[in-house]
């Protein structure tokens, strides 16, 4: 970013903030095609567990898509600049029971486990306001 910014006479935070956006563009359309590629017809959303998550990204976490239907900024990553929300490939074959995802306590900076399963609003109403 440092070099981006140097470079084009723009701010290091701003260059930063394209370059971010840009990777996650760039990755999820990669995935997206890997998917296609597979014969994956739907995709779920996934915002990170932390409360640096927005508002705009929060209720869309644990969402199934289908793969015809993505839209970048709507339904697809990125849905705004610095967004760090993926997708992973689904079908209603998968199971979540045994499975686990990661959550961030932003204020103790540790990581833990929450079942795969665990929307945001669910892991915030458990581990945040239950604080």
């Amino acid at each position: 970013a440092k070099d981006f910014a140097s470079k084009f006479g723009n701010k290091e935070r701003d260059a930063y903030r394209l370059l971010q956006t840009e990777v996650s563009f760039i990755t999820e359309q990669a995935s997206q095609r890997a998917y296609k590629e597979d014969g994956i017809e739907e995709y779920k959303w996934l915002a990170t567990l932390d409360l640096k998550t927005c508002p705009l990204c929060q209720p869309l976490d644990g969402k199934v898509f289908k793969l015809s239907d993505g839209m970048v900024g709507k339904n697809l990553p990125p849905r705004h600049p610095n967004c760090r929300c993926t997708t992973i490939p689904w079908n209603n074959d998968f199971l979540e029971d045994s499975d686990t995802r990661v959550a961030r306590n932003d204020e103790k900076s540790r990581s833990y486990d929450v079942p795969a399963s665990m929307k945001y609003e669910e892991w915030y109403k458990e581990y945040v306001s239950a604080e």
